[in-house]
């Protein structure tokens, strides 16, 4: 039960947050029905079930599910149970096949989630078993520029009115077919964080503040000075997008491109030529909005993440999954441009590796600082306190802001939590705790 008090739990136009949504079982339980049944929640990308019979294992929240490419052609995704007596169905990360039979009983069933085999069928069920009520329970799929998401609900909105203006930002960094399209480089790579999974959301969605001072070792060693975060019309900014998404560090000038390219010199002419290649598309995709030339980090609702910063990193995506409301499990995976140079595709598998990563430079030190977050959150205390998302950032200039045509709300990205305000003004309406007290 979700006991009354003075405070609200969430009051996003004051910036107040209260500590509970991060550590109470009780709201937990909670979201384990209004966001992770009742949202979409990403699961794979196309490119990792080319072929009728491709699987992968995931998650919707704490459902384990198996994402399948039907003999029909279509993505199909199943909670990964048999229907029998309830044993765990698929077995592997990832596969082949037109069937998978249960290790229990031998139940089998097929691509499209119909129980197809039965042992000993006429000895068992003299009289027959009707098979058509005993498929695998199976979700609402849809895909967005080969980006498959699912959710638990049917009556879900549809996928292009749930991701909103976040579309028009997916369609100019991520789901284009220039280059061949987006595929992505295997495997994926899963780590345990300590702390609540919204931690991670938040810290996608639009925290940059954080930047130069939990990051300030990667920072130097990569030459970033803190001069980049004095206001700029030219930014970086950050978009609040409806519903509640956000995307992050967007710049509209060409520093990015001068940054490839100082990198491509060391690389050779097929890097350099792939860099100028690169950002014509981009600034023909763009075409009469500000040339925004990459993005640091975003997130859509609930909880899946992206990075893509320039033309060697590719873009990583994340699935913040919840595991209790003091620890959550990273999922991600490296999409790249088909067509991309193979020197560049290693080059970004490195980076990756040594940057956003369980052991790399920056998702370490994310780590080691939620970690202290979920320390705390076990005190007695912790209840009674809030979280601040009160920043609002210098707008004295906003007239000049280089942002036309950009969709959505924009602030300064290192100096505001207008996102967050977005994302938890969401969360507690999905929530029905609109108005509802804390401890």
């Amino acid at each position: 039960m979700i006991e009354a008090q003075s405070r609200p739990l969430v009051s996003a136009d004051g910036g107040i947050v209260s500590r509970r949504i991060f550590t109470d079982e009780a709201i937990y339980e909670l979201e384990r029905d209004r966001i992770f049944r009742q949202c979409w929640t990403f699961l794979g990308h196309d490119s990792m079930i080319p072929k009728a019979g491709d699987f992968i294992s995931n998650y919707i929240g704490e459902d384990p599910v198996i994402l399948w490419r039907g003999s029909s052609g279509q993505p199909r995704v199943f909670l990964n149970t048999c229907i029998h007596r309830g044993n765990k169905l698929c077995l592997f990360d990832s596969g082949h096949a037109p069937a998978l039979t249960c290790s229990y009983h031998g139940w089998t069933f097929n691509n499209e989630g119909q129980l197809t085999g039965v042992p000993f069928e006429k000895a068992a069920y003299p009289e027959g078993i009707e098979r058509g009520s005993r498929g695998l329970v199976t979700a609402k799929v849809a895909t967005y520029g080969g980006l498959i998401f699912a959710s638990w609900d049917p009556s879900v909105p549809s996928l292009d009115d749930y991701l909103g203006e976040m579309r028009w930002w997916l369609d100019k960094f991520l789901c284009f077919d220039d280059f061949g399209g987006m595929t992505y480089l295997p495997s994926a790579q899963k780590y345990r964080m300590p702390g609540n999974w919204k931690l991670t959301a938040d810290n996608f969605i639009g925290d940059f503040y954080h930047v130069p001072i939990a990051h300030a070792s990667f920072m130097r060693l990569f030459g970033a000075g803190d001069n980049r975060y004095e206001p700029n019309p030219m930014g970086s900014f950050s978009f609040l997008c409806e519903p509640a998404h956000g995307i992050g560090a967007v710049g509209t000038h060409d520093g990015q491109f001068q940054q490839d390219m100082h990198i491509a010199q060391y690389m050779g002419p097929d890097a350099q030529e792939w860099v100028k290649a690169r950002d014509a598309k981009r600034k023909e995709r763009l075409a009469d909005a500000a040339k925004a030339d990459g993005f640091i980090a975003g997130a859509t609702f609930p909880n899946m993440t992206f990075q893509g910063v320039g033309a060697f990193e590719g873009e990583l995506i994340a699935v913040a999954h919840p595991r209790g409301p003091l620890a959550h499990e990273v999922w991600q995976w490296l999409l790249f441009e088909r067509d991309a140079p193979a020197s560049v595709r290693r080059y970004a598998a490195a980076w990756t590796a040594r940057r956003q990563s369980a052991n790399g430079l920056v998702g370490e030190e994310d780590g080691e600082n939620f970690e202290r977050i979920a320390e705390t959150a076990r005190a007695p205390m912790t209840p009674e306190l809030t979280f601040d998302y009160t920043m609002r950032g210098y707008t004295a200039d906003r007239e000049t802001w280089n942002v036309h045509g950009l969709p959505g709300e924009p602030s300064r990205a290192h100096f505001s939590e207008t996102n967050q305000r977005g994302f938890y003004r969401y969360w507690a309406k999905q929530m029905g705790l609109e108005g509802q007290a804390a401890a």
